[in-house]
């Protein structure tokens, strides 16, 4: 038979004062963490292959576009481009592909290779940015 002691019964529970204000505290931790974590911006970036031969050539695909950032990023360091020519689209592997002729100065390529990876960050967003377009669009 349980016999009911003072250690398991709902008196103690009633009769003993309990700080709820270490609670707050970790609940107030907690929504702080939260929001900085859904407001910490981050970098969305591509890569995509370059081409050396008369000019620059960028094969890119359609995560390309609309593309705000004139910067590419090759051995972690930035270049600026700007684009001269778009072809028309082909496919490769179900995928849709473009070249583009860039215009881009670099000077400390010491590679004898024709092809490089580059990347090109398009821009910065946050969780919470995110989320919101997910919404408006439905």
């Amino acid at each position: 038979m349980n016999k009911s002691t003072y250690q398991t019964s709902h008196f103690r529970i009633v009769n003993e004062k309990i700080n709820l204000s270490n609670y707050y505290y970790f609940l107030i931790i907690v929504i702080v963490a939260f929001i900085l974590m859904i407001n910490t911006p981050y970098k969305t970036s591509y890569d995509y292959i370059l081409i050396k031969s008369e000019g620059y050539k960028l094969i890119v695909d359609d995560n390309y576009f609309p593309i705000k950032s004139k910067y590419l990023y090759f051995n972690h360091k930035k270049y600026a481009y700007s684009v001269i020519d778009i072809s028309e689209p082909y496919i490769t592997d179900n995928k849709k592909y473009y070249d583009i002729n860039v215009d881009l100065t670099i000077n400390d390529f010491k590679e004898d290779k024709n092809v490089f990876n580059v990347s090109i960050i398009k821009g910065k967003s946050t969780m919470l940015k995110d989320f919101l377009k997910k919404l408006k669009k439905g």
